[in-house]
Order: C-alpha cells, then structure tokens, then sequence
C-alpha cells in the first residue's frame, strides 16, 4: 500500500533483513537507513564524505576501525566502502566483538584483496608501528561513533588485529 502513496521509501528498522523485506514487497525504491546489526548506509556515506573532505581521497589510506565490529551495522557498512574505494583497513576490535565471519567473506569475494591476521612481527615498520591515517571507533557499547579523519600517527601492531589490503 505504501508503495501507492510515495515514490520512495526510507526505512531505519531495529531488525536484521527488514528494509531487504520492505523492497521484495513495495515496488518502489526503498533505501536502508540501517536495519539491525546488518548494515547502515546512509551512516557510511556521511563516513565517506568526512575522509574525504579531510583527506581528498580515500585509495591507498590506512584506516583503522576500533572497538564493536561485530554488532556495528555501521562498521559493517563502513567496511565495505573503504574496500571499495581502496582504503587499506586495520581491524582492531575489542575483545569478543571481532568482524563476523560473513563479512570477511563478503570482502573476499566481493571486493577483492585478501585479509591477514596480523603477526606483531610482520606488517611492521619502524620500531614495529603501522601508519594510519584516520580511525573510526565504536566502543562496546553503541550509538558512540566517531570518525577522526584528520590523523596521523603509528599504531604498535598487536596478534589479535587483522587487515584488509
């Protein structure tokens, strides 16, 4: 019915699929405002916007995301555009919030590169640190996001992270 009334639809839902249910069945353009722990688009493109109004591109930086990267439908997304714009990700999630296994998969095969748990031994540059250039961070408890775009400093590369290239 909805689809009678508008041209389009925006949905922001609290469960996983729902705007994926919403377009099988409205016969309108619906655009995903973030549906549970999957995925929020319109977040990444503000994201998106951000590095680069800071940093004029987004290929070759090495950007780091922090914290909740299993629950963050926001870090989900996030993910997938750094990819596909040929950012180098460091994934540096806190303890038991690592990136779920569908979206390293998703990255593999979608968008190329490969991802590599990281060996403090490896990977490494002067005195063992990583160059980053801007770090995304979503503690463990949600809706505190921040973006720091404008950054540059060196990270000491710990076993538990992982990288996207």
């Amino acid at each position: 019915m909805s689809g009678s009334y508008a041209d389009i639809i925006v949905i922001r839902h609290p469960w996983e699929g729902a705007a994926k249910v919403v377009a099988d069945y409205a016969g309108i353009p619906v655009i995903n405002a973030g549906d549970g722990g999957h995925q929020h688009p319109t977040q990444t493109l503000l994201d998106l916007y951000t590095i680069i109004k800071e940093r004029h591109t987004i290929k070759g930086l090495k950007i780091a995301l922090w914290g909740d990267l299993k629950y963050g439908r926001t870090t989900h997304s996030l993910i997938f555009a750094l990819a596909r714009f040929g950012a180098d990700i460091l994934f540096c999630p806190s303890p038991g919030l690592e990136v779920p296994q569908h979206v390293i998969d998703k990255l593999v095969a979608e968008y190329g590169g490969e991802v590599k748990h990281l060996d403090a031994s490896e990977e490494k540059t002067k005195d063992n640190l990583f160059p980053i250039d801007a770090i995304y961070t979503t503690p463990n408890s949600p809706h505190q996001l921040a973006m720091m775009a404008d950054v540059s400093m060196q990270l000491e590369l710990k076993a538990a992270w992982m990288r996207f290239t």
